[in-house]
């Protein structure tokens, strides 16, 4: 079993349903007689290969539509004897806890499955360490409660020198452990040992990345066969154990927003409870986090992130809403001038300029005059501190004004 006499992978998509039994049956043989040798017989290549052979496999026999010989089987063991499952929505909901449990309130529920995504190096991995510090601690993370539980992270991505640098920025939790690079390909096995041996009943574990801990090829990244059946089995692991698992997944290169800018399957949609979807691209400004999923709606949010720590700004509507007015309140002088000249001098569109003026009228900052039409346009000027008069000024003017009445 020597390096030199690797063959390309199977095209498992060519090959019949008995072919892939047949196939995954030498598959296991053969990995099997790896794990004999000894440890200086080993070659570190065959390993990552082996295994990826047999995730490609299994993958392509889950997305299969089993064949008509499924029934006779379904018959022949009468699953409807060992059903114990089946419960009606009443009985449901009397074993149902009423109210949602949250790791992140309103963000990443107690149990489930999780992806943040992005664009390679705008600091998703900075940002995941940030939340495992929060979690781990049971401070505040973007403004929301946390409940305190043990954070796992699987490094597959950074090297140590920068992440010793992210764990230093914060005090560190006695529940947060790291696992660098278990092994050449994450096995599923390896992740619930991992859990058991951390002992507690949930918590929260991060792989990061998946496509560095699973090595999928691009292609089999992109099937549902192959990375869809693992998102389903990652979630029934993290179900199981009720511990929820987020995963580190790199998006496309399109300008699209939220769930539409994710890589891969569709099952990189369907399959995850909570999707978190980062992005920025000055990494000395602000970047943007969507949030959608199976979690209450939320406005895009405005977030700070950097070695040192992770900040929540606000919505971006209303970070933006704050810079405008900002460079608004900059150009605008004692002298009114219009909407059209202020937006132009701010560097702002006319249109939202009108809206923020409007906004700002109401509240009682800005001064505005004329009627708002074509031949007497509104002319807006910025508040002008009235004088005070001291209370013994305005009475001797009172007392002069009397007594010239009289």
């Amino acid at each position: 079993m020597a390096a030199e006499t690797i063959s390309p992978h199977p095209d498992v998509e060519c090959l019949s349903n008995a072919e892939l039994r047949e196939t995954l049956k030498d598959a296991d043989e053969n990995l099997e007689l790896f794990h004999k040798l000894s440890e200086n017989e080993r070659d570190p290549i065959l390993e990552p290969w082996l295994i990826q052979e047999r995730r490609l496999i299994l993958a392509e026999l889950n997305r299969r539509n089993p064949g008509s010989d499924s029934f006779p089987h379904l018959r022949e063991n009468n699953p409807a004897e060992s059903f114990s499952g089946l419960l009606t929505w009443e009985e449901f909901l009397s074993t149902t806890p009423a109210t949602r449990e949250w790791t992140v309130h309103g963000m990443i529920p107690e149990i489930g499955l999780g992806v943040i995504q992005g664009r390679g190096k705008q600091g998703k991995s900075t940002f995941v360490i940030h939340l495992c510090h929060a979690v781990g601690a049971g401070k505040p993370f973007l403004g929301r409660e946390t409940k305190q539980k043990p954070t796992v992270y699987l490094n597959h991505e950074m090297p140590d020198d920068y992440l010793q640098l992210l764990i230093r920025s914060a005090e560190v939790p006695a529940n947060a452990f790291i696992f660098n690079r278990p092994e050449p390909i994450l096995r599923l096995e390896t992740i619930e040992a991992i859990i058991s041996k951390v002992g507690s009943s949930n918590g929260l574990l991060v792989i990061d990345s998946f496509r560095g801990a699973f090595k999928l090829t691009g292609k089999a990244e992109n099937l549902a066969g192959a990375a869809g059946v693992l998102l389903r089995q990652l979630q029934d692991l993290a179900i199981a154990k009720s511990w929820f698992v987020l995963l580190v997944h790199h998006g496309n290169r399109s300008s699209t927003e939220g769930t539409d800018s994710i890589s891969a399957t569709g099952d990189w949609i369907a399959a995850p409870d909570v999707i978190l979807t980062w992005s920025r691209p000055r990494a000395t400004e602000p970047g943007t986090l969507y949030l959608e999923g199976r979690i209450p709606p939320s406005d895009p949010l405005a977030v700070k992130v950097s070695v040192e720590d992770c900040v929540f700004l606000g919505t971006v509507k209303e970070t933006k809403e704050a810079t405008d007015n900002k460079a608004i309140d900059a150009v605008l002088t004692e002298e009114g001038q219009s909407a059209d000249a202020v937006a132009q001098a701010a560097g702002l569109p006319a249109g939202t300029v009108r809206v923020r003026l409007d906004a700002k009228f109401k509240d009682g900052t800005v001064q505005r005059s004329g009627n708002g039409k074509r031949n007497d346009p509104y002319l807006w000027s910025k508040m002008i501190p009235h004088e005070k008069i001291p209370y013994s000024a305005e009475t001797k003017s009172a007392e002069a004004r009397w007594i010239s009445e009289l």
